[in-house]
């Protein structure tokens, strides 16, 4: 389940390894290389290509991932070495993990990472812009992505595989209610109106939490690619749309304090709010379709339908050639036949021990997507993914220092004794521990200094 505001990481693409962390710590780890070493001349027959990322090489959990990489050896001649050390879902400590082979020139040819946000900071890729515009299937991504990957007009990695993010509801909890039960494309009137009516039933749990919405609602109220406060020019903190979009999700949690019973209220704790869910109290719970087989039940009739303005929220993990690969050609091949290659994503449908249900195609390729419909029929996934160019892509993902600005640095400010990061300000100000039109120049200040400091 999700977790306030912060990118969930996506469970096959980013729960990833890391040799320095566990080394430099102590503990013991057990390194998955490949099972032989080739012979000399079996050098001189085959290409051999390094990649890092998502516990690959260790099934059962990814045997999907496996059965393409195998299948990639197999047509290809080349050979593949997973570099991979032991689990880890923290994404910091994997780029830290990064930086150090970086330094020590050791990288692997591949890597797959949660956020072109971080890695783009810290570590230099190839640029393969000229590979890409000779791939057909790369005009079939959406848009958003391709826009997403593109800096200055070059492009120096791929999206791996990608959810989408937005509200899922109980459709039975409407009708009960005798209330028009919404649907993708619903608006915010709809929405807001939905809320506040279902508040007079104190056992149901309108909204599972309201810290997401300063982040999409600035995108649904103009046509631009704002995510939250970040817009052309970077953060403004000071933002009239982002400012109204904390005091509208604080209006929220206020008419839901008013009227669900204390005990029904939504926690923070995402095991909580997966269980109140299940056992069919919420009527809105903010998700990502990656988690559609742990939210999915029998018990009553849910949907997806976005976020307010027929659009939903992409989110996304990423795959790179690092300076270090030897064979680029086939480096890039592989990237390829693991993300949007029709071949590739034809593969994935087939496969029999990890069928793509939660992974929705990068390819738009009409016959491939139905192919994924028939085995993802959630109802409202099919609609959402016909508005999919119209779909605005998480900042976390890939905006310059997002990562560092809202969840690592801490800001002090004047009139408190702590320091605090800008995701947990955000939450104080929608819980009304403190008023942001108050903190709002200081912290944008303060935010911009951090900016400065990093350039």
């Amino acid at each position: 389940m999700k977790n306030i505001l912060r990118k969930r990481i996506l469970s096959l693409t980013i729960c990833v390894a890391i040799f320095a962390f566990f080394c430099l710590s102590g503990c013991r780890v057990e390194v998955k290389e490949s099972e032989a070493k080739p012979s000399a001349s079996e050098n001189l027959q085959k290409i051999v290509l390094t990649i890092s990322g998502v516990g690959l090489g260790f099934p059962p959990e990814n045997q999907s991932d496996e059965e393409m990489l195998a299948s990639f050896e197999k047509n290809s001649g080349a050979r593949i070495v997973i570099s991979q050390a032991a689990h880890t879902n923290n994404a910091q400590t994997y780029l830290s993990y990064l930086k150090l082979l970086d330094h020590s020139a050791s990288l692997p040819d591949i890597i797959i990472f949660p956020s072109l946000s971080a890695i783009s900071e810290k570590l230099i890729l190839c640029d393969i812009t000229d590979m890409i515009a000779a791939e057909q299937d790369w005009k079939e991504i959406p848009i958003p992505l391709q826009k997403a990957v593109t800096t200055a007009e070059n492009i120096f990695a791929v999206p791996l595989r990608y959810s989408l993010e937005g509200y899922f509801i109980n459709q039975d909890l409407f009708q009960k209610e005798n209330l028009s039960v919404p649907s993708f494309g619903f608006t915010f009137n709809h929405f807001t109106q939905s809320i506040q009516k279902l508040t007079t039933n104190k056992q149901i749990i309108p909204l599972s939490d309201f810290y997401d919405i300063p982040l999409w609602y600035p995108f649904t109220k103009e046509d631009s690619t704002v995510w939250g406060a970040y817009g052309k020019n970077g953060f403004d903190l000071e933002s009239k749309l982002f400012s109204t979009g904390i005091h509208y999700a604080r209006e929220l949690k206020n008419k839901c304090n008013s009227g669900a019973d204390a005990a029904n209220l939504p926690s923070y704790s995402p095991e909580a709010a997966e269980a109140q869910w299940k056992s069919g109290k919420t009527a809105f719970l903010y998700e990502s379709t990656q988690n559609l087989s742990d939210i999915n039940t029998d018990t009553f009739t849910g949907s997806f339908i976005g976020i307010p303005g027929k659009t939903s929220v992409i989110d996304a993990s990423y795959i790179g050639i690092t300076p270090n690969a030897a064979h680029k050609k086939e480096a890039f091949a592989l990237i390829k036949w693991l993300s949007f290659s029709s071949d590739g994503v034809k593969k994935r449908l087939s496969s029999a021990s990890n069928p793509m249900t939660n992974q929705i195609p990068l390819t738009q390729n009409n016959n491939l997507m139905q192919q994924f419909l028939k085995q993802c029929n959630y109802k409202g996934i099919a609609e959402a993914l016909e508005q999919i160019n119209q779909a605005v892509v998480k900042g976390d993902d890939y905006l310059p220092q997002y990562d560092s600005i809202m969840f690592q640095t801490k800001y002090h400010l004047s009139d408190s004794q702590e320091s605090y990061s800008l995701e947990k300000i955000l939450q104080m100000a929608i819980d009304g521990k403190l008023s942001y039109a108050e903190v709002s120049k200081e912290l944008n200040r303060l935010v911009h200094r951090k900016e400065d400091s990093s350039t």
